[in-house]
C-alpha cells in the first residue's frame, strides 16, 4: 500500500485540497513527492497538512516540523503483523 501511485487530481481529492495547492506544498518541501510521482502516503501527510492549516498552522511551522522529523504518519496496518492484518474484531 505504501508505494501505491495515484495521479494528482486523485491525491488532491484524498487530501481535500486542490491540485495547484498540492503542487506548492511538494515544490516546498512539505509533501514528499519524487519526480511528481504520488503516492497514498504522500496523500494522507497532505492531508495532515490541510488539517494543521485548517487549525492555524503557518507553512513556515509545517515545514519545520517536517524537516525535524514531528510530522509523523503511517497506515495502522503497517504497525502491525502481517498475520495480524487480516483477523476481524
Amino acid at each position: 500500500m505504501a508505494d501505491e501511485r495515484i495521479s494528482l487530481r486523485e491525491a488532491s481529492r484524498r487530501a481535500g485540497v486542490s491540485e495547484s495547492t498540492l503542487k506548492r506544498w511538494a515544490s516546498g518541501r512539505i509533501v514528499p513527492v519524487k519526480r511528481g510521482r504520488w503516492t497514498a502516503p504522500a496523500a494522507a501527510q497532505a492531508r495532515v497538512v490541510a488539517r494543521m492549516r485548517d487549525r492555524g498552522y503557518s507553512l513556515r511551522e509545517i515545514r519545520a516540523a517536517v524537516r525535524d522529523g514531528r510530522l509523523a504518519f503511517g497506515y495502522v496496518e503497517d504497525l502491525l503483523p502481517v498475520a495480524e492484518h487480516g483477523r476481524s474484531r
